[in-house]
């Protein structure tokens, strides 16, 4: 398949059902929005990156609750930055 090794700067990119809860990053919910059958919770990671995870409709989360996540590694993918515009348009 070839060399699939990045070099220079990336962008990270993952789909927010393929976050779970209870993981070893530390994460403070910024907001929720129930939506039925799923709650989106907002969260802020210890390095100050903002990201969205989905969890079940009965989560009950509350602004500054303090939480941990984590994601399969396999659920990840890595684009070099150039392709980002094209990324955040699919997204």
């Amino acid at each position: 398949m070839g060399d699939t090794r990045a070099t220079g700067e990336v962008t990270v990119a993952a789909r927010p059902e393929d976050f779970s809860l209870g993981g070893a990053v530390d994460a403070t919910v910024l907001e929720t929005t129930c939506l039925g059958h799923r709650t989106d919770l907002q969260v802020e990671l210890a390095d100050g990156n903002v990201i969205t995870i989905q969890v079940d409709g009965d989560a009950e989360y509350r602004t500054g609750d303090e939480i941990g996540v984590e994601i399969d590694p396999e659920k990840v993918q890595v684009f070099p930055t150039e392709f980002r515009e094209g990324i955040n348009a699919v997204a």
